[in-house]
């Protein structure tokens, strides 16, 4: 909460403000709450950033974004007013993120996937843990609903067919709405080679296998793969076979026989 960084990037808040809007929320029933950290701001020392993980902490979210500050003054326009060199370096910025990473574990959150944090306890986690866990363009969810609806100005919708984003001019949004009509401004349709590659994002499990399966499997494996050295390897057969007579004497010394030759 330096107010030299939040005067940089516009965006003006103190400890109170931030404290005071968690407890309201709270008061009325909504205790799960997530917060956004942001490092490799303009002016920002590790210290600062120290504090800002400090408060973030005390506040107890349910669940933390740890992101990094991306300046691109040549699509963000108003970003060249911030001067380059007020910009942590590389190392800096790999310091910071590091840092933070180490302070959110030490204190009870566990890493999801590549900038997301979960306390043990919240249903993000435990999907980790049980291998349920889904990523949207939204971020990470336990949620495997196929459909996201986005609801006010330039938000997006995800479809199975697709995706649509709504008007981003607020007034444009409410006049359409007014007559009756979908605020849609723009969509996609995907491919099948899109929803392709979105599986892979998401991470499905037909897709994936963890370290641990692997290992697992070779565990298996291997000592098959040995024993060609020393009884010869695999003899081929025609493809709709059965196979050698020898694989049917294999199997006839446990008791049992191809279901066809019986």
């Amino acid at each position: 909460c330096d107010p030299k960084v939040q005067r940089a990037i516009n965006r003006l808040q103190s400890p109170w403000d931030l404290r005071n809007a968690a407890g309201l929320l709270r008061e009325r029933g909504i205790d799960r709450l997530n917060l956004d950290l942001v490092y490799g701001l303009p002016y920002q020392t590790m210290m600062g950033l120290e504090h800002n993980l400090e408060l973030a902490v005390e506040m107890l979210p349910s669940r933390m974004a740890l992101f990094g500050y991306a300046h691109v003054p040549f699509f963000k326009k108003h970003q060249a007013l911030i001067p380059e060199k007020a910009l942590p370096g590389v190392e800096e910025r790999l310091a910071m993120l590091t840092f933070a990473e180490g302070c959110l574990t030490g204190n009870g959150y566990q890493p999801i996937g590549l900038d997301h944090f979960a306390l043990g306890g919240d249903e993000l986690a435990i999907a980790a843990e049980r291998r349920t866990l889904h990523r949207n363009f939204q971020g990470y969810t336990a949620d495997a609903a196929p459909a996201l609806l986005g609801f006010g100005a330039s938000a997006i919708s995800a479809l199975p067919q697709g995706y649509v984003q709504n008007q981003v001019n607020t007034a444009l949004y409410r006049r359409t709405l007014d007559a009756n009509r979908l605020p849609v401004a723009k969509g996609i349709v995907l491919s099948d080679e899109d929803r392709l590659r979105r599986d892979v994002i998401d991470g499905r499990l037909n897709l994936f296998v963890r370290s641990d399966e692997q290992e697992e499997a070779w565990r298996w494996v291997e000592p098959l793969i040995d024993s060609w050295s020393s009884d010869g390897a695999p003899r081929p057969y025609a493809a709709g076979t059965w196979g050698p007579s020898a694989s049917s004497a294999m199997i006839a010394r446990d008791g049992f026989s191809w279901s066809e030759e019986q």
